[in-house]
């Protein structure tokens, strides 16, 4: 199912925030509360911009997470939905999904090594490229088997922010402190629409 957001930006603060090279950053709210990663940042936007989240997810594995670097996929990755699981093998392969009763993505962690598995989705924003970015890695590595569980959530946080860009692991201190951001759940039908003016942002409408 594919959720919707509207951004809209005061012509004075889109100004001041193109000319100053802000970039507009979405990430998912984590439900562990320890990491998130800038889901996408984009460098061009205008004074409406719509976003679109889809319902497609991917899989994958890292071997390094710091915060303030961007995510690096080291595996290969495979599609899967919430409710579905597949297995990292010894091998560092993804085979294909299985079905599970659950909400959840799921993954059997055989990999020897330790290594930070993580999942990525599709969103489209004012660029209207649809890309697959990954919106969570677990904080702490894996070693050996274990099980990987992500329930995804319809809860994203919206800043503006310079220097940095999709795939930038950011840690929750950082966002707390950071810079002005809103929350905005998703999960309800209808569209919600934000509004940043005077450097500040309101729900719209």
């Amino acid at each position: 199912m594919t959720k919707s957001l509207e951004i809209e930006i005061a012509l004075d603060d889109l100004e001041f925030l193109t000319i100053h090279h802000y970039r507009l950053c979405i990430a998912a709210i984590a439900s562990d509360g320890n990491a998130v990663v800038v889901w996408r940042s984009f460098d061009h936007y205008l004074a409406n911009n719509s976003f679109s989240l889809a319902s497609h997810f991917e899989v994958f594995g890292t071997s390094s997470l710091a915060i303030g670097s961007v995510v690096s996929i080291d595996t290969g990755t495979m599609a899967i939905a919430p409710g579905q699981q597949t297995t990292l093998t010894a091998d560092a392969f993804l085979p294909p999904v299985a079905g599970r009763d659950t909400a959840s993505i799921t993954i059997d962690n055989q990999y020897p090594r330790p290594i930070h598995l993580g999942v990525s989705r599709a969103l489209t924003g004012p660029d209207k490229v649809a890309q697959t970015t990954p919106v969570f890695v677990s904080q702490a590595a894996l070693n050996g088997r274990d099980v990987f569980s992500y329930t995804p959530r319809e809860r994203l946080r919206v800043w503006f922010q310079e220097n940095v860009v999709t795939g930038t692991m950011l840690d929750r201190e950082t966002l707390a402190n950071g810079p002005n951001a809103i929350e905005v759940d998703l999960s309800a039908s209808k569209t919600p629409s934000l509004r940043y003016e005077n450097g500040m942002w309101s729900a719209a409408g």
